[in-house]
């Protein structure tokens, strides 16, 4: 024989028995439902419940052969005023109340493993809450009484994308739930990720349509979906430390042409641009970011601060600009054809050049470390690793890119400006054969412009002494001629 105490959140008492094939039940409070009367069969699972929401506890029984919930308004006798199946057979049967809310009704749910699974509505069917067992409150093994539920903080974000997604995002239960609005192609409500992770949309791979994300801060990884859809992530990456607070972001320049991540660690802001490398390509300021409003999901927007901004405006056809991006220097060249493009070349604190430095009549670029006095020269406008590396004299000078205006160089060059003086090194190799002139020997542009300068090589002087030389010699040949002349005479 199984005994089963009655202890219920309304105030009923009294015992349940297995008594041959039927359960019997004894109720002893309140006044009004005292009885004594067998109700559903020994192999059943005796409930408690007030399943109607008149503030009077009925009773249950659950048959664990076929998962079916039978329940009575009232504690006594008779037909079930309600039937209905719901889970799997042979699980652990609830009967539970919503204790995050003021309601009277009572619900049935079950317990599989560490899964709960609720019915709001005593319909049966699909759960219409997925829970755990840390969500509820149970009586003890062997009492007949509701459990209590009590629902997770719901967090609630909105969603509002920099091009068109639309919708919000909802912790339920162990997961977040997305319900996309807009636009029409990515409409949907679908669960991506659990509740404890926070919820990022982006444009990952530049196709115009913006895809989902979450980040988990236990771990410190992204999960990224390049569509708005449930499933798995096409893009899982760590970065940073936990528990750091994450953002997507775009380059308000226009030069990345995705969205990226991004990770906020006081006052410091660590930006991804690849989704590749686990690794920051970007330190920023909280300063240098415009984010959503706390509670709406969407983009960063980075705004590169801007310490140099130079004209790229080279002696046979290469032109456009560099500004420093982060710590890059970013070039957008747009002409001649060959060469447009937009990419980042050096860092920040380079100084950009341009040169033919091949003589085939192509200018290419170049970034001099003024801390280690070293260029960098491509031979072509693009990024890369650099075609000639060297240092030349020392640090901290102002270098230059130089054309010999006589043409008898064939190929553009390197120098640096100490003071008064200039040194020239044409060899573009660093070495010490090299040209020594002063700035009145060369025309150089403006700061802000990254051109060429032109050295016009001086002409030799014609020796004075010399031309007396060749004159007084012609006059004694002809001295001589004359002399010659009347001898024959």
């Amino acid at each position: 024989m199984t005994t089963w105490t009655i202890s219920s959140r309304l105030g009923m008492t009294g015992t349940v028995v297995t008594e041959g094939t039927a359960l019997r039940w004894n109720i002893t409070a309140p006044p009004s439902l005292v009885g004594n009367f067998t109700y559903g069969a020994s192999s059943f699972i005796p409930l408690v419940g007030d399943w109607n929401g008149d503030g009077i506890e009925g009773i249950g029984a659950y048959d664990p052969s076929n998962g079916a919930f039978h329940l009575k308004y009232n504690a006594n006798a008779g037909n079930a005023d309600v039937i209905v199946g719901f889970g799997n057979p042979g699980l652990t049967p609830i009967s539970w109340h919503n204790g995050g809310i003021s309601s009277n009704y009572d619900e049935i749910g079950i317990i599989d493993g560490t899964n709960v699974y609720l019915d709001t509505n005593l319909s049966g069917g699909f759960a219409d809450i997925n829970a755990t067992l840390s969500d509820i409150s149970c009586p003890s093994s062997g009492t007949v009484g509701q459990c209590i539920y009590t629902p997770p903080t719901i967090t609630t974000w909105a969603i509002s994308g920099k091009m068109a997604i639309r919708g919000t995002v909802v912790t339920e239960g162990s997961a977040l739930r997305w319900n996309i609005t807009a636009p029409p192609s990515s409409v949907g409500n679908f669960t991506y990720g659990t509740s404890s992770f926070i919820p990022l949309i982006g444009d990952w791979n530049g196709d115009g349509i913006e895809g989902i994300g979450v980040y988990d801060p236990s771990n410190g990884s992204f999960h990224l979906r390049q569509a708005a859809s449930e499933g798995t992530a096409d893009i899982i990456i760590g970065l940073g430390a936990p528990n750091l607070i994450p953002l997507s972001w775009y380059d308000e320049s226009g030069g990345l042409g995705h969205d990226a991540i991004g990770i906020i660690d006081g006052g410091n802001v660590y930006l991804d641009s690849n989704l590749i490398n686990e690794t920051t390509d970007i330190n920023a300021t909280p300063s240098d970011m415009s984010c959503p409003s706390p509670g709406t999901i969407g983009q960063c927007a980075y705004t590169p601060p801007v310490h140099i901004s130079r004209t790229v405006l080279g002696r046979i056809a290469i032109t456009g600009t560099v500004v420093t991006d982060g710590t890059a220097l970013r070039w957008n060249i747009t002409a001649p054809p060959s060469s447009v493009g937009n990419f980042t070349y050096g860092a920040s604190s380079f100084i950009p050049l341009v040169g033919d430095w091949k003589g085939t009549g192509v200018e290419g670029i170049g970034a001099y470390d003024p801390s280690a006095g070293r260029f960098h020269l491509k031979y072509d406008a693009s990024a890369g690793d650099a075609n000639l590396v060297f240092t030349y004299r020392s640090s901290d000078l102002t270098p230059i890119s130089w054309r010999d205006e006589s043409g008898s160089l064939g190929h553009d060059a390197i120098g640096v400006i100490d003071g008064s003086n200039v040194y020239l090194n044409k060899n573009i190799n660093g070495g010490t054969e090299e040209i020594v002139i002063t700035l009145s020997d060369i025309s150089c542009p403006l700061s802000t412009i990254v051109e060429q300068c032109l050295y016009t090589p001086p002409t030799p002087p014609v020796s004075e002494a010399g031309g007396s030389g060749i004159l007084i010699g012609a006059l004694a040949i002809g001295a001589l001629a004359m002399m010659m002349s009347k001898g024959k005479q």
